[in-house]
């Protein structure tokens, strides 16, 4: 009953931050964009958190990409 439960909560949680991350993707607002990234690495396992540059200018759409991919990888590898 225990493993039932702690795979609904790890599916619940791929889930959630999959949808998060597909959300992100798809803002064509820079602003809510970068909203939804702090956003989804709060919500991240303490060790799959990034260190996301909080200098705006540095903030492109290229580097969200390139984090959401990161943040995707690691919680598709949670087990």
């Amino acid at each position: 009953m225990l493993i039932q439960n702690n795979n609904k909560i790890i599916a619940d949680y791929r889930t959630t931050v999959l949808q998060l991350i597909e959300n992100c993707k798809n803002e064509p607002n820079m602003k809510k964009k970068i909203q939804l990234l702090y956003q989804i690495n709060s919500i991240l396992l303490k060790p799959d958190q990034l260190e996301i540059q909080s200098v705006p200018s540095l903030l492109t759409n290229y580097y969200i990409n390139t984090v959401l991919h990161k943040i995707e990888a690691a919680v598709l590898s949670v087990n």
